[in-house]
């Protein structure tokens, strides 16, 4: 499953004659495939969304971020403790609570699933959750080793996973990453030059830990109980609201009052005053204690709906920096010089290699970086399909409403539409 899923030929697992009528069936030149022009301060929380968006997708089931297999293998020496130490920086640590981790999940019955994405991926980028935060990880890592005495830092990944189920896949990015703090195209690409790119990344890495945890262990000991606490009553909070969102939901509000003495509404109330208060006290947990990566990697691998086994390959094509000086040394990357007119206005210049690049790519540019919000530029194949049974499901779907039985055609598209399908093709400038 796990070639297959970080395989390559656009995901597509077919060949020949198979291929070649799927790709005309699904409207495509190669594959199903977005080239997006996006800030590099957008994090991978708000690429979730933006994906989902681009793909036709609805949300609707589990996802995750991770990097491709050999990386994780040579970043963690496929070891405990080597997993261990990316936990919190690089790697979400697993957990099941989903309250948290899910905690803007706030689509209500009714309004358009597209608007609510758009206010998901267009900036300023916040991703609020606890557990993705390098301080919690550190929490729950003393708890998983105080727990499980028998797992050292020595065994490999799969002699634990043999002892233990976890969670969750354990190559599993943490979403408050940018993609600045990721992906790069000057990064070696392979042998004995990529083995020292990995060393001294690791090395960058553990003095960046070091300085947050100066930063963690300044705090008084009033002011970590207080950051614990808030940690947990955050937690807390999310769980109760959306514990009481499902009573009401099931239809079993009424007997909130008789449980707990506090009807639904003063439970929902309680939650919506307290979850921005406990946010606000967690603010250096989101925000100054966090070690910021050096950019290592040219793709990464979005996994959705694990039974469907949807993967999204993202790769960085180009590099645009924005600087206040221009520096044109940057080995082929696009780079932003912003200057002052003689209006006192700010002014974009873009260059690669020295030489300004055309009009239109500095306008696109300009939009993205004052916006915050992402465009995209090209697009191949129609959009996809949840619940339809992965790439064959679609193919098979395709199939059917090409097919001549008016009744299955009309039950298929029927169905569809329910999911936001509509079998156009939109123009890509439109998509986000």
């Amino acid at each position: 499953m796990e070639d297959f899923i970080y395989g390559e030929d656009n995901g597509l697992g077919m060949e020949g004659d198979e291929k070649d009528t799927f790709l005309k069936l699904a409207k495509a030149k190669e594959g199903i495939s977005r080239e997006v022009l996006v800030p590099s301060t957008m994090n991978l929380h708000a690429m979730h969304y933006m994906i989902q968006r681009l793909f036709g997708w609805q949300n609707s089931h589990l996802h995750n971020f991770s990097i491709p297999p050999e990386e994780f293998k040579a970043l963690t020496r496929g070891t405990v403790g080597g997993w261990e130490n990316l936990c919190g920086s690089l790697l979400h640590f697993p957990n099941d609570d989903s309250n948290d981790f899910y905690w803007d999940d706030d689509y209500e019955s009714g309004e358009s699933v597209k608007s609510w994405f758009k206010r998901k991926y267009i900036g300023p980028y916040r991703q609020k959750a606890v557990c993705d935060t390098y301080f919690d990880a550190q929490r729950q890592i003393k708890d998983f080793s105080d727990h499980f005495t028998k797992i050292t830092a020595d065994m490999t990944l799969d002699e634990m996973e043999h002892q233990i189920i976890m969670e969750e896949n354990l190559n599993f990015l943490t979403e408050r990453l940018t993609l600045g703090e990721l992906l790069t195209t000057n990064a070696p690409k392979e042998g004995k030059n990529r083995e020292k790119a990995y060393k001294k990344w690791l090395e960058r890495l553990s003095e960046k830990k070091q300085e947050i945890e100066q930063m963690i262990n300044a705090e008084s000991a009033k002011g970590l109980k207080d950051l614990n606490d808030a940690a947990d009553s955050l937690k807390l909070w999310r769980r109760n609201k959306t514990a009481v969102n499902r009573r009401i939901y099931y239809g079993h509000a009424e007997d909130l009052k008789k449980e707990t003495g506090r009807c639904a509404d003063e439970w929902l109330e309680s939650a919506d005053f307290l979850i921005p208060v406990f946010e606000r006290a967690c603010s250096k947990l989101f925000d100054e204690y966090n070690p910021k990566l050096t950019p290592l990697f040219e793709t990464l691998y979005y996994l959705y709906d694990y039974g469907d086994d949807w993967c999204v390959k993202i790769t960085v094509l180009d590099q645009y920096d924005r600087k206040t000086n221009a520096d044109l040394s940057t080995c082929g990357a696009f780079v932003v010089d912003i200057m002052k007119d003689s209006d006192g206005l700010r002014k974009y210049r873009y260059f690669q290699d020295g030489r300004e690049v055309d009009e239109e790519l500095r306008s696109e540019l300009a939009y993205i970086d004052v916006k915050q919000c992402p465009k995209c530029v090209a697009a191949d194949g129609l959009n996809l399909v949840d619940d339809v049974g992965g790439i064959g499901g679609f193919y098979d779907m395709l199939e059917t409403l090409a097919g001549d039985d008016p009744e299955e055609k009309e039950s298929m598209r029927t169905w569809a539409r329910s999911l936001g399908w509509t079998g156009r093709m939109s123009k890509p400038e439109n998509m986000l």
